[in-house]
């Protein structure tokens, strides 16, 4: 009886797979901690609509932070400031501008809890925002240092005569995803210090209509 010839090992190469190379799916995305603060803003009004006792709010300064999501919401923090709009007075203008001094620096905000106030806010995908504000009463044709101030032809008085100042609140504001009150509070607390100390010396380093 004869036995047949056993089948010789090759070291041919495996045949290819008929299905593609198996690729690993890509490490898991993670998101890195939020900033302390993603956004800081002004909101208030840059002009007098004439006959109107109130008026929308609009966006003075903003400032964000390079990693900042969700972006700045153009629309939405007006509303939350102001969701009545922001309400005007008048003052009468005097040459020792008196009125306007006790507007502008008694500093209400340090000592009324009517004055500041929190609001949270969510964006289209339900990411929570929230937003530490304080409020201060400023002259309209005089606003805060942040902003680039127009050239008076520019500003829209309502058709007012010289001898009237309209004043109005200007809310700052800080937009954040980690709400830290104490922490937050205390920032634009020294903002406004700081803008404080800025006017004084503006008040007696700069032309003003009390010297004319």
């Amino acid at each position: 009886r004869t036995t047949p010839p056993r089948p010789r090992a090759t070291m041919d190469p495996p045949a290819p797979a008929e299905h593609p190379a198996f690729t690993p799916p890509p490490p898991a995305f993670q998101d890195p901690a939020p900033p302390v603060l993603d956004h800081f803003a002004l909101i208030g009004v840059t002009d007098v609509v004439p006959g109107a006792a109130t008026q929308v709010a609009e966006v003075l300064h903003h400032w964000s932070a390079p990693c900042a999501v969700p972006k700045f919401q153009h629309d939405m923090v007006p509303h939350f400031c102001f969701p009545k709009g922001v309400s005007l007075a008048k003052l009468k203008r005097t040459p020792s501008m008196s009125a306007l001094d006790e507007v502008l620096f008694e500093r209400a905000h340090m000592h009324q809890s009517s004055h500041t106030f929190v609001f949270r806010m969510t964006d289209e995908l339900g990411r929570a925002s929230y937003g530490f504000c304080v409020l201060c009463q400023e002259a309209v044709q005089d606003p805060p240092t942040f902003v680039q101030r127009k050239p008076d032809a520019e500003v829209n008085m309502g058709g007012e005569v010289s001898g009237t100042v309209h004043t109005a609140p200007v809310c700052y504001v800080i937009v954040t995803r980690r709400p830290v009150a104490e922490l937050h509070f205390k920032a634009l607390f020294t903002i406004l210090s700081h803008e404080h100390l800025r006017r004084t010396c503006l008040l007696y380093t700069s032309p003003s209509p009390r010297d004319s």
